[in-house]
């Protein structure tokens, strides 16, 4: 029988607590090295973007100009790219990409992070150092850090 979050002891709900409130550096942390940060260019074409992220098994690149954050695009702007039948091969990145990108930083907490993520519809989102550009997580990642964190909870009990 599973418990509803009211029947949950103090002791869980503290643990639950405390956990969110770990910064986006751990996620980060956890991140194995094959996880790089994947990113394109403007200029490059809707085919690329689609070749880079099947290639590297993404959902978004970051889309950098002078190595700087121009923009993101994800597997929802390719498709709605096939949908409208426009040729994938001469359609630019910036043609498509979203502009304005949500991004956190590596202190922000875990829950900051999933209510940006939550409330803006977001399954992607850069991490910034400054300026710069370090890593992208998304929500799977997000959803990895919690589970691992449950198990832990779970085998101290």
């Amino acid at each position: 029988m599973r418990l509803k979050p009211t029947q949950m002891s103090t002791h869980s709900l503290t643990e639950q607590t405390v956990r969110f409130k770990q910064p986006i550096r751990a996620i980060l942390s956890n991140l194995s090295s094959d996880q790089a940060l994947w990113s394109i260019s403007s200029e490059a074409s809707i085919f690329e973007a689609s070749e880079r992220m099947s290639a590297n098994s993404v959902g978004a690149l970051v889309v950098l100009s002078a190595q700087k954050l121009d923009g993101i695009i994800t597997r929802e702007d390719i498709r709605e790219v096939i949908l409208q039948a426009k040729d994938a091969g001469e359609t630019r990145v910036c043609e498509v990409m979203t502009r304005g990108v949500y991004y956190v930083n590596p202190e922000m907490t875990i829950d900051q992070c999933i209510v940006l993520m939550a409330s803006r519809r977001l399954r992607h989102l850069p991490v910034l150092d400054g300026d710069s550009v370090i890593s992208m997580i998304s929500i799977d990642d997000i959803l990895q850090q919690v589970s691992d964190s449950q198990r832990t909870l779970e085998s101290r009990t």
